[in-house]
């Protein structure tokens, strides 16, 4: 560690790291009037070797950040800061006859470098940016991803400002996967308080999410197992252990039974189901979400997500699908048995692994779930052309459950 610091220490160039600041200062950024500072920093990120974008959080307000991906399985870094300063009211009456009267003068008087937001917002950003100027400069180079992120519209002071419409903008980056979700975050505006005020609430850190069911913290697989029971004790009292027959031909022909032009309705409703969702899934906020929450719950946390919503939400959607699957059973067989759908659960997800998704979360698509039900099927069929006794084909999509198994735990301890 100290030849570390002596190898920083010599290639610091501290009359250039001055300067930036000196150029920070100088750039008017008063709160509505982020922009010229943004594009300032954008230039200074260009120059550190990353990958700039801005995006307008309000009309004429820019926000702007600068990537570098990492090499795979190394975590990624964040800083972020607020680029706006609040009013410079008064500051010019109380300074007056003094050069320490423009606000944005950036002067040096008294040992120190006076300015707007010399000491906590441009000094922190000027900071986090020379470090990694410096370690370039000495000859270092990051094996994780880093990210600066700079955003306006966090300082109050002035009316219709200080909502933080910038980092509800940034965070869409994360949602969007045009940013990856950083694995910790480092809020740069150096203070002499006690208390952070953090409007941007990103300083959380040592959050443990673990498999919870929303609102309710229990753990989600053991409240799926005990509804699955409840439910279908319920459906057994209600029927009582009898088969109830379904005799209303709208019924019957909307789910299940019917076509419309010749096509199969439980064909159109397998269209449908699979278009939706991977609509939703893929090109929808709420899609990027429940992947994000599946791949890595703290990290969407911290990135904003409403993890324990989300969960809700997913586990809502779940049940309705598992209802309209009871239906399209109902409509296609023409009776309503407490027994229906029971032994589909190996196969289900068998044919989901088979599809690709990930039992560890993060990774699935709908298409995949599709095929993999297909080939099930097909799996299915085939044992039955064959001749083998219901037992012998449960083995066998066991040992498919347990070979998927194995693959999917391959390539996540590959990851």
């Amino acid at each position: 560690m100290k030849e570390f610091i002596q190898t920083l220490s010599e290639a610091q160039n501290a009359n250039s790291d001055i300067e930036l600041l000196r150029r920070s200062i100088a750039v008017e950024s008063i709160t509505g009037n982020e922009t010229p500072f943004a594009l300032f920093l954008q230039a200074e990120l260009e120059k550190l070797g990353l990958n700039t974008g801005v995006s307008d959080f309000m009309e004429g307000r820019k926000n702007v950040w600068g990537n570098k991906k990492g090499k795979k399985g190394f975590p990624n870094l964040l800083f972020v800061g607020h680029t706006d300063t609040v009013h410079t009211n008064g500051w010019r009456d109380y300074w007056r006859s003094d050069p320490r009267a423009d606000p944005f003068g950036g002067v040096d008087t008294e040992g120190a470098i006076w300015g707007r937001g010399a000491c906590d917002l441009k000094g922190g950003i000027c900071a986090a940016m020379a470090s990694l100027r410096l370690l370039h400069k000495a000859g270092y180079q990051l094996e994780g991803g880093i990210t600066f992120a700079f955003v306006g519209d966090e300082e109050s002071g002035e009316i219709g400002t200080g909502v933080s419409a910038g980092v509800k903008d940034f965070l869409s980056r994360f949602y969007e996967w045009e940013l990856t979700v950083p694995d910790f975050i480092i809020y740069v505006e150096p203070t002499c308080l006690d208390i952070f005020t953090a409007q941007i609430g990103f300083f959380i850190a040592n959050i443990t999410i673990r498999g919870k069911s929303a609102y309710f913290r229990l753990p989600s697989f053991l409240v799926t197992l005990a509804t699955m029971g409840l439910f279908a004790g319920i459906a057994r009292s209600l029927t009582n252990l009898r088969s109830i027959p379904v005799i209303n031909d709208t019924f019957t022909g909307i789910f299940g039974s019917g076509k419309l032009y010749s096509i199969p309705s439980l064909v159109i409703w397998t269209i449908l189901a699979v278009l939706i969702g991977h609509i939703v899934y893929r090109h929808t906020r709420f899609g990027a979400h429940v992947l994000a929450v599946g791949d890595n719950a703290r990290a969407a946390q911290v990135s904003g997500i409403r993890v324990a919503r989300i969960r809700l939400y997913a586990l809502t959607v779940c049940g309705g699908l598992a209802g309209l699957a009871g239906l399209l059973y109902a409509g296609r067989l023409q009776a309503a048995k407490y027994t229906l759908g029971e032994s589909d659960l190996m196969t289900v997800i068998a044919a989901v692994i088979v599809g690709g998704t990930s039992l560890y979360g993060g990774k699935g698509s709908v298409i995949g779930a599709l095929l993999g039900s297909l080939m099930m099927g097909m799996l299915n069929n085939g044992l039955i052309l064959m001749g083998l006794a219901v037992s012998d084909q449960m083995i066998v999509r066991g040992i498919i459950i347990l070979v998927a198994v194995a693959f999917s735990l391959r390539n996540f301890n590959r990851v």
